[in-house]
């Protein structure tokens, strides 16, 4: 008998579906930043919002999450190192945008920093769990 692929397949680990979940949810949310900009283009542009920023940030995040879901998805041994790679990113950008692009910057920036730490920090711990760590190897 020989070692068929199909007779033990592969199953994903929990934390690995946690990561699908996660950048599910903001490859979503940057999909809709796309919609609204494209839908209220003009609103945005009565009230001097950029439409086009809006578009053009949720267009490269959305295809950034779409490359790393399949990634995760396949269990690429890139997964790990572009999730870390993205995820700073995001982070960084989140903040640059939020200072100095944002006219009137929310006033909850304690609130803000603490979370953007929890969850960069939440994200990169399940995408170096030991589970997945080994699922990404393992699928190679």
């Amino acid at each position: 008998m020989k070692n068929d692929p199909e007779e033990y397949p592969i199953t994903v680990p929990r934390s690995v579906t946690l990561l699908l979940l996660f950048v599910l949810s903001m490859t979503i949310w940057n999909g809709i930043r796309i919609w609204a900009a494209i839908s209220n283009w003009d609103l945005l542009a009565r009230f001097r919002a950029n439409p086009f920023y809006i578009f053009s940030t949720g267009s490269i995040w959305f295809i950034l999450g779409l490359g790393l879901m399949v990634l995760i998805f396949k269990g690429h041994r890139l997964a790990l190192p572009s999730g870390l790679t993205i995820s700073i990113l995001y982070l960084i950008w989140y903040w640059v945008d939020r200072t100095f692009v944002q006219v009137a910057p929310a006033p909850n920036i304690p609130f803000s920093i603490v979370v953007s730490i929890i969850t960069l920090l939440f994200f990169n711990v399940i995408l170096f769990w030991p589970s997945s760590q080994a699922f990404f190897k393992e699928t190679q």
